[in-house]
């Protein structure tokens, strides 16, 4: 039996596909996850951005991104319920605190 204790969308999709290959989940999530009241575990899928992650990551994690986001785009039509999802491109924003981190790249 595989047991997830975490609601992030990486885990949670990982955990959706092992039972689908005839593994045993059991998924463990707080109230506040299952009421709507945590928004990362609800929005984290919104920032799955490799082009923005390209500013500061190795670009063996960036083409791992990639990848996975293909992934993701084979996954999506197989869940029960419809995902809005598309690729038409990245809008990176940044406060003035982060500029410093910017001129770096």
């Amino acid at each position: 039996m595989l047991r997830c204790w975490a609601a992030a969308c990486q885990t949670r999709l990982i955990a959706w596909r092992l039972a689908c290959t005839g593994y045993r989940v059991a998924r463990y999530m707080s109230r506040a996850i299952l009421s709507g009241h945590s928004g990362t575990a609800w929005v984290a899928a919104a920032m799955l951005a490799p082009l923005a992650e390209a500013a500061s990551s190795d670009q063996l994690l960036v083409e791992v991104s990639f990848v996975s986001l293909d992934r993701l785009a084979e996954w999506l039509p197989q869940l029960p319920q419809p995902v809005f999802f598309h690729r038409n491109g990245t809008l990176v924003a940044w406060h003035a605190a982060d500029r410093a981190e910017w001129l770096f790249v």
